[in-house]
């Protein structure tokens, strides 16, 4: 059993992991539905998310997801520099080199490493 200070502090962690996994999902387009699908959670706690009224730890399955959600949208914004709309149209017309739309790619385990992969590349390559 964790200390108090030890237990607060990793739910403030907790906290931060999940408000970020729903903003990068909102930036990527994934609505709370969609979201709460890809990581298998309900609608419900997808939202709490947000709220603060479910955290999602970075260990389980769910958190794994997030986390790769959150390296994806760091990795484009890098690409796009921060341009919203431009990061709307990648999420969402097909791109050559990881045949398929990026936002349907996303759906799946390996789509979204695939995704990942290929965006961080691209950015090491700058």
């Amino acid at each position: 059993m964790l200390p108090a200070s030890a237990e607060r502090l990793d739910r403030m962690a907790a906290a931060v992991f999940s408000q970020a996994t729903w903003r990068a999902a909102r930036q990527l387009g994934l609505g709370r539905k969609a979201l709460a699908e890809r990581l298998g959670l309900t609608a419900e706690q997808a939202l709490g998310l947000a709220t603060g009224g479910y955290l999602l730890r970075p260990e389980t399955p769910a958190g794994t997801t997030a986390a790769r959600l959150i390296r994806l949208f760091v990795a484009l914004e890098a690409q796009v520099g921060g341009d919203a709309v431009t990061r709307r149209a990648w999420m969402q017309n097909w791109n050559a080199h990881l045949r398929g739309v990026p936002r349907m790619l996303i759906n799946t385990d390996a789509g979204l490493v695939k995704v990942v992969d290929y965006l961080e590349g691209m950015y090491a390559r700058c």
